[in-house]
């Protein structure tokens, strides 16, 4: 992100430079090259100004790092990860059965918390074992689990393999107003990293 502003600005002021140039040389050149710079017209101004914003826009296309490292759109990230059908399927059957409904970003947080606890040594060490650790999650227990995931919650498992993590290393997700009267008591003692929607996310 630091390379990518650093070469922003570079180019910023550069064309900046370039547009206001005929206006200084206007200022402290001899008289016959103050009446050139005046025909610049402001439909030329104009031009030069699209000019400028079309680059701008292409070159955060060309340089964009969400797009090229797979850094998290929410700033944080973990490493990406590779995945086969079976693991991205369980993973989405997860985000589907416990964030349907919830904004994308909640979405891929609760699939974020089920990749973090793969790479703890907490917890099981796939994806599949920590889904159907006991007591763990709701939509196991209830069935819920086996629902048939939708296109969102596909794309949320994509984007946790990927390297997002909107919840900073979280391990534990909590709905306060659903959760059990002893499990949030136990959730609330842990260290909160965020809350996106109506989830509570945890370390």
């Amino acid at each position: 992100m630091e390379r990518k502003s650093r070469v922003f600005s570079i180019i910023a002021f550069t064309l900046v430079f370039l547009l206001i140039m005929p206006c200084l040389a206007s200022l402290f050149a001899p008289f016959s090259y103050q009446a050139y710079a005046a025909e610049v017209s402001r439909e030329d101004a104009y031009k030069g100004l699209a000019f400028t914003v079309v680059l701008i826009y292409l070159f955060n296309k060309l340089f964009d790092d969400d797009q090229t490292t797979g850094r998290s759109s929410w700033g944080k990230s973990r490493e990406p990860m590779s995945y086969t059908d079976d693991e991205l399927t369980w993973l989405a059957r997860a985000v589907h059965a416990e964030a349907r409904g919830e904004p994308f970003e909640g979405q891929v947080a609760v699939a974020s918390v089920v990749l973090n606890r793969v790479q703890s040594n907490k917890f099981p060490n796939t994806i599949y074992s920590v889904i159907h650790q006991k007591k763990q999650f709701s939509s196991v227990d209830d069935g819920q689990i086996y629902l048939p995931p939708n296109e969102s919650s596909y794309k949320a498992a994509k984007e946790a393999f990927r390297g997002s993590d909107p919840t900073d290393g979280a391990l534990y997700f909590y709905n306060p107003i659903t959760a059990n009267p002893v499990g949030r008591a136990w959730l609330e003692t842990r260290e909160k990293t965020i809350q996106i929607g109506s989830h509570v996310f945890a370390r």
